[in-house]
């Protein structure tokens, strides 16, 4: 058997509908697959917000401050240039 006289009998089975792969799905397929139970999802709730502070930058890094810290200012050089740090002063 070639290649050719394959591809023309798949083709032939298709047309006349008795390929098993083109077959309709029977009834009794469809109810077995509809019967399943589903798996309940899982809830998740989300958690109360803290209140949003302010971020500071320091010599090591940007943090959040606490919230009776307030920033004054940015910290210069010699020459009065910014430094890029955060002045932070806490009551």
């Amino acid at each position: 058997m070639t290649i050719r006289s394959t591809i023309a009998l798949a083709a032939a089975l298709a047309i006349f509908g008795t390929a098993p792969a083109l077959a309709a799905p029977k009834p009794s397929d469809t109810v077995a697959l509809s019967a399943a139970k589903k798996k309940k999802g899982v809830v998740r709730y989300r958690r109360a917000q803290e209140p949003q502070g302010q971020i500071a930058c320091g010599p090591w890094g940007c943090r959040r401050i606490p919230p009776n810290c307030r920033i004054q200012g940015t910290v210069l050089d010699w020459h009065g240039n910014p430094t890029g740090i955060d002045d932070v002063r806490c009551r």
